[in-house]
């Protein structure tokens, strides 16, 4: 199913290009919405370390993101709020939409309309993680599910 990962007003381009990087090694899509530097920014390919011409990306307008987005994936929102479901208990085995924000100012009010907010469980004392950790630790996730419902669904073939 389709994995994709969504930065959303992201400005750093060493954060880009980690991001890119992740997306690369773990299965999933780019979708760039409202991003505050060009994907080809030569800061942002040096970063990404090649990924960037590797597998599928795209930069749009964060409506047109929210749109596509909602009408063919689960949409899931990083977001710090303690009330939100935990990461570790989320499907993540049907086609999702990752939405990490930039960590100053979050992702934006449409995308928290659009989907469902999540957080990354803590046990220290950071109340925040870098935008790139924290799509690493969703795409892992999301990684490690649909490798145990493959193992799972080959298994109950034998």
């Amino acid at each position: 199913p389709a994995l994709i990962l969504v930065a959303d007003g992201i400005e750093k381009p060493g954060n880009i290009g980690a991001i890119l990087r992740t997306c690369d090694a773990l299965g999933a899509a780019f979708l760039g919405s409202g991003l505050g530097t060009d994907l080809v920014n030569p800061n942002v390919v040096r970063a990404a370390q090649g990924s960037l011409f590797a597998f599928p990306t795209a930069s749009i307008e964060r409506d047109q993101a929210v749109a596509w987005c909602r009408a063919d994936t689960t949409v899931v929102v990083a977001h710090p709020d303690p009330g939100a479901d935990d990461l570790w208990s989320v499907d993540l085995t049907t086609p999702t939409s990752i939405v990490i924000g930039a960590e100053h100012s979050g992702v934006d009010e449409q995308w928290l309309r659009a989907g469902t907010p999540i957080v990354v469980p803590m046990c220290g004392t950071a109340d925040s993680l870098n935008a790139s950790v924290t799509a690493a630790l969703f795409l892992g996730e999301a990684a490690r599910q649909r490798t145990s419902l493959r193992s799972h669904r080959g298994s109950a073939q034998s």
